[in-house]
C-alpha cells in the first residue's frame, strides 16, 4: 500500500481564501471563498474542519504550501503565519508556491494541446498595474518576473500565447477559459505536489513572501488547537 502523502495547500494571495488538501496528488478536500477579507475569519477555522472530518491529525500531515505571491500582503502574512506554525514543532516541510508559476502550470497540457508555444501568466497588483511572467510550454522554462500597466501588457504579441491568472478577464480581446483566471486552492495544490516529488522546501524561519500591494493591518483574538 501506498504511503500517504497529505499535503495542505492555502491560497490567500488575492480575494480568494482557499484550502486543499491532498493525497498523493489528488485532491480529497476543496474549500475555496471568493469574497474579500475572509482569510482571518475562516482559515483556521475551515483547516480544522476538514482534518476533523477526514479524521487526520497534523502530524500526519507531510507538508504544507502556501501561495507565495506576489500578492496581498495581508492575505499572504496571515497564510504564511499559519502554515509556519502548523510546521514548527511537527516536523512538516514548508512549501512555497510562486503563483505566476501555478498558474502557468495548471494550464501547461491545455496550453500544450493547443499548440501554443508560450502563457503568460498575470497577477493583479493595484489599481492599473499588473505583475507577468512568460513560460516557454515546451519544456516550462520561464523568464524574469515583470510589472506593467494593463494597457502596456495588451499591446505586447500574443501569437501562439496562452494567457493566465486573474488579470486576464480584464482584457477585452482575451478568448482563453475562464477556468484558468481565478486564484484556487487546487491550482496551488497541483504546483505544490510537484515541488514536494522533487523535494523543493522552504526553511521556515527565513522565508518571506512576496508581497505587491499595500498593507492594510487587521487584527484576531482567535485562536486554534489541533
Amino acid at each position: 500500500m501506498t504511503e500517504n502523502s497529505y499535503i495542505l495547500s492555502l491560497e490567500s494571495s488575492a480575494d480568494t481564501l482557499g484550502i486543499c488538501l491532498s493525497n498523493n496528488s489528488e485532491n480529497i478536500a476543496v474549500v475555496n471563498y471568493y469574497k474579500k477579507n475572509l482569510h482571518d475569519k475562516f482559515l483556521a477555522e475551515i483547516t480544522h474542519r476538514i482534518l476533523n472530518d477526514l479524521e487526520i491529525n497534523i502530524k500526519e500531515i507531510s507538508a504544507v504550501a502556501v501561495a507565495s505571491g506576489p500578492g496581498s500582503f495581508t492575505g499572504l502574512r496571515i497564510a504564511t503565519s499559519f502554515a509556519k506554525g502548523l510546521c514548527f514543532g511537527n516536523d512538516i516541510k514548508f512549501i512555497a508556491v510562486p503563483n505566476l508559476s501555478a498558474f502557468a502550470y495548471n494550464a501547461l497540457d491545455y496550453a500544450r494541446s493547443l499548440n501554443k508555444n508560450f502563457i503568460y501568466s498575470t497577477v493583479v497588483s493595484h489599481k492599473n498595474i499588473i505583475y507577468f511572467q512568460k513560460f516557454n510550454s515546451l519544456d516550462f522554462s520561464s523568464f524574469e518576473i515583470k510589472m506593467t500597466t494593463l494597457e502596456e501588457f495588451s499591446k505586447l504579441d500574443f501569437t501562439k500565447s496562452f494567457l493566465v491568472g486573474n488579470a486576464i478577464n480584464k482584457l477585452s480581446q482575451n478568448d482563453n477559459m475562464t477556468e484558468f483566471y481565478n486564484h484556487k486552492a487546487e491550482i496551488i495544490s497541483k504546483y505544490a505536489n510537484k515541488l514536494f516529488s522533487e523535494g523543493i522546501f522552504e526553511n521556515i524561519d527565513d522565508f518571506e513572501p512576496l508581497y505587491v500591494q499595500d498593507f492594510v493591518p487587521k487584527t484576531s483574538t482567535k485562536t486554534l488547537n489541533f
